[in-house]
This record gives structure tokens, C-alpha cells and sequence, in this order.
């Protein structure tokens, strides 16, 4: 299973003790199991709002683009879904 960014809902970049990093709300594909496994099919799986974040490296420009956002949300490995969307 592979993690999709549909779409970024919103952004902001963080300042805290060990640097800057990008807080992060999307629609991501695939995050949730919507139907179990069967003997006959497989599991589905569908799209949720979830949460990311991502730290920003000392060397690595701050994001100021939407598209810059966009960029680093796709880096993002691990999205928890927001759990009032399903």
C-alpha cells in the first residue's frame, strides 16, 4: 500500500527547538481499510484527512509556495489520519 497525496488542505511552517519544520493537513489515498479482506477479495482500502508533519533540514531552503508545500507533503512517510473524517 501506497500512500497518495490528493490534495494539500492546508500548511504552516513551525519553528521549534531542534529547528523548522512543515505541519501538515491532507487528503491522502489509500490510508484507511474500508472493507476487510474476504476469501474471495482483497482488502479495500480509501482516502482520509490526515496529519503530517516533516522537519526541514539547516542546509535545505525554507518552503514559501503552496508548491513548495506540495513538495514536501509528498516526502511525508507517515500521515495519521484525523480520526472524525471516517
Amino acid at each position: 500500500m501506497t500512500d497518495t497525496l490528493i490534495e494539500l488542505q492546508s500548511y504552516e511552517l513551525v519553528e521549534g527547538p531542534c529547528g523548522y519544520f512543515a505541519r501538515l493537513v491532507a487528503t491522502i489515498a489509500d490510508v484507511i481499510q474500508t472493507s476487510p479482506a474476504t476469501r474471495f477479495d482483497p482488502p479495500e482500502f480509501g482516502s482520509a484527512t490526515c496529519r503530517g508533519s516533516i522537519s526541514i533540514g539547516d542546509d535545505d531552503p525554507l518552503p514559501k509556495t503552496e508548491q513548495q508545500f506540495v513538495d514536501l507533503a509528498r516526502e511525508v512517510d507517515d500521515w495519521q489520519p484525523i480520526e472524525d473524517t471516517y
